[in-house]
């Protein structure tokens, strides 16, 4: 079996992605003596594809962007706009919000329309809201059958049949099509809440997440501390000044060992963190690390504490108020 690997800066150039079907390649080994075997077929399966969101969506024929009310190939959860996500909030702009981790959300596109839904609630989630590969398939060829227009592609998040099914029927459209760790991860969640506490993204300043300029400055001051050994690819950069630059590496670093000394109280002798924004980051932090040692997936109750970890960050995300443009 293999997996294809797309992504990166050749994501927006794919127009379509290549698949040759034929029947192997019959091959014939030799026995320790160098005499022949019988000769056996060789057909290589392709088991599946991991790409950036990008890429997927490419290759999936499914929405590209993210901006979209239903923007998930896999399930039913619809976004909203900023200024009608939550009635209660002081929120202004045109952003696109996925709400519904902490409390319900109400539901307005598609065919979840009309309800409202909490994810991962043992009441308030419905079984519907995630797809079967069976009914993606059927998605896909009722598009085909309807004609790819912009009303079919609202209803259903889907631009037709992909090729890698079309061609492939062994294929499976939920297992085929995966998330790669380091962009969601890495290049995602926690890029985009390291930003949101260093005030780069456009969070109410009330939020209850974002650095005091003092802080920061005393972050900066113990960023000079570390003193790198040969096991690091790559020098520690400054997350307040440099961050905007960082790669998934230094991401990844951050969160496995700088952050331990530069966010810690007993540096600096008080927090630098506000109480929230502590909260959510060990929550996010403690989802990573079990993710990023292999061994720990084998214990099941690690996993599912994983699973309650990132949760429990959603939840607080999920009460953030956005003033965006």
């Amino acid at each position: 079996m293999i997996f294809v690997v797309v992504g990166g800066k050749y994501s927006k150039n794919i127009k379509y992605f290549s698949i040759n079907v034929g029947n192997g390649l019959e091959v014939t080994g030799v026995d320790e003596n160098g005499r022949k075997t019988a000769p056996f077929r060789h057909v290589i399966v392709l088991s599946g594809l991991y790409a950036d969101t990008p890429a997927r969506m490419k290759v999936a024929n499914t929405m590209g962007s993210a901006s979209a009310y239903l923007a998930c190939q896999w399930c039913w959860l619809a976004g909203a706009k900023a200024s009608a996500a939550d009635d209660d909030a002081e929120e202004i702009g045109k952003a696109m919000l996925f709400r519904g981790y902490a409390k319900p959300a109400p539901v307005r596109v598609g065919i979840l329309a009309g309800t409202q839904v909490q994810i991962h609630h043992a009441r308030k989630d419905p079984a519907r809201r995630l797809l079967t590969s069976q009914q993606m398939l059927a998605r896909a060829k009722w598009v085909e059958d309807n004609g790819r227009t912009k009303h079919t592609a609202k209803v259903s998040v889907c631009l037709g049949l992909s090729l890698v099914m079309k061609e492939l029927p062994y294929t499976d459209y939920v297992n085929f099509f995966m998330l790669p760790f380091g962009h969601t991860v890495f290049l995602g969640v926690v890029k985009d809440f390291v930003h949101l506490m260093l005030g780069s993204l456009p969070a109410s300043t009330n939020s209850g997440l974002v650095i005091s300029s003092e802080a920061k400055k005393m972050i900066k001051a113990a960023e000079a501390a570390p003193v790198l050994t040969s096991d690091f690819g790559r020098p520690f950069k400054s997350v307040v000044e440099k961050s905007g630059s960082y790669v998934m590496e230094n991401w990844c670093r951050l969160i496995e060992v700088y952050s331990v000394y530069i966010f810690s109280p007993d540096v600096h002798g008080e927090e630098v963190l506000p109480p929230l924004a502590k909260k959510a980051w060990g929550h996010l932090r403690r989802f990573v690390m079990h993710h990023m040692r292999g061994h720990s997936t084998i214990d099941p109750r690690a996993s599912r504490q994983a699973k309650v970890e990132i949760l429990e960050f959603a939840k607080i995300m999920d009460e953030v108020s956005f003033v965006v443009s």
